[in-house]
């Protein structure tokens, strides 16, 4: 069998939307300028789709045509290693995810515990935001609901007062070892961000247990301008947190 044939036999098996490259295919090393010849000539050809540099995929054909790869795909290899977890998917995924916005980015972030140069891949920019926790699959979700008060003010299509009412709803909603969770992780976060997640936490009710490692790993000094009124968040003063000043 050519080294052509196998390839598209190869790649046949390969599910739509699937990323790959030469290093993915079943071909020896000395096999590998030939292998990227032959990938060369069928995304020509149009039986794949090209992404970037080396980078190839099965696009996954609909009656409006076809689709580029999810983020997922595009940016796997800084999301598992070796069958294990080493970034996640942040910022729009996680507005999504918390339904905070309905506006599809070409940005992908992903949370990792090592700092990183952005890159381009295809139409996607992906950048990468430190995540200060060891990053464990079990606590993901509640990274990206951290990133979402991180980025409050960011968010698209959104106002901070809707995102932080949105989010209230969402801790609310954690049970006790998620709520406990959450403020232990918050703890190695910007100090913004633990007053913000204090805050709401004492509005929500929460225990001494998980509200005083918060306020006492603040200075009592410092204030914090997160543009989110009194209606929001009534008791956001006794955190010093207070709206930018109007000009």
């Amino acid at each position: 069998m050519t080294v052509s044939k196998k390839i598209k036999q190869t790649i046949s098996e390969f599910p739509d939307d699937f990323v790959f490259a030469v290093s993915d295919l079943d071909c020896d090393v000395s096999q590998r300028e030939a292998a990227a010849r032959a990938l060369q000539r069928m995304a020509e050809n149009g039986d794949i789709s090209k992404l970037s540099n080396g980078k190839y995929y099965k696009p996954r054909v609909t009656v409006f045509g076809n689709l580029k790869p999810s983020p997922v795909q595009v940016a796997k290899e800084f999301l598992v290693k070796d069958g294990r977890v080493i970034g996640y998917l942040t910022g729009a995924t996680a507005f999504s995810q918390y339904s905070l916005t309905t506006q599809i980015s070409s940005e992908i972030q992903i949370g990792t515990n090592y700092y990183r140069r952005p890159l381009k891949r295809g139409n996607y920019n992906i950048s990468f935001v430190f995540q200060p926790n060891e990053i464990k699959e079990d606590a993901i979700d509640l990274f990206r609901l951290l990133d979402c008060l991180k980025f409050i003010k960011e968010i698209p299509g959104t106002t901070p007062n809707e995102a932080c009412k949105r989010i209230i709803c969402i801790i609310s909603g954690l049970d006790d070892i998620g709520k406990k969770k959450m403020a232990e992780y918050a703890l190695n976060y910007a100090p913004s961000l633990r007053a913000l997640l204090g805050a709401i936490m004492e509005y929500l009710g929460c225990g001494d247990n998980l509200i005083e490692p918060l306020r006492q790993s603040l200075n009592g000094i410092s204030k914090y301008r997160i543009p989110i009124t009194d209606a929001i968040l009534p008791n956001k003063i006794k955190w010093r947190i207070y709206e930018p000043t109007r000009r």
